[in-house]
């Protein structure tokens, strides 16, 4: 199991989530990529 996985089921969510939002910002990706990112992280963080 991955790291980031382990801390979800661990419920520790909330160390996950900024560390997703933050590869969503990579220049690379177009506008409308970091919002599945975006919002996966909104939930973990609920």
């Amino acid at each position: 199991m991955s790291k980031r996985l382990q801390l979800i089921v661990e419920g520790k969510s909330s160390s996950v989530a900024p560390g997703m939002r933050r590869s969503a910002t990579l220049p690379k990706l177009t506008p409308q990529e970091p919002k599945p990112v975006d919002s996966c992280a909104r939930y973990l963080l609920r």
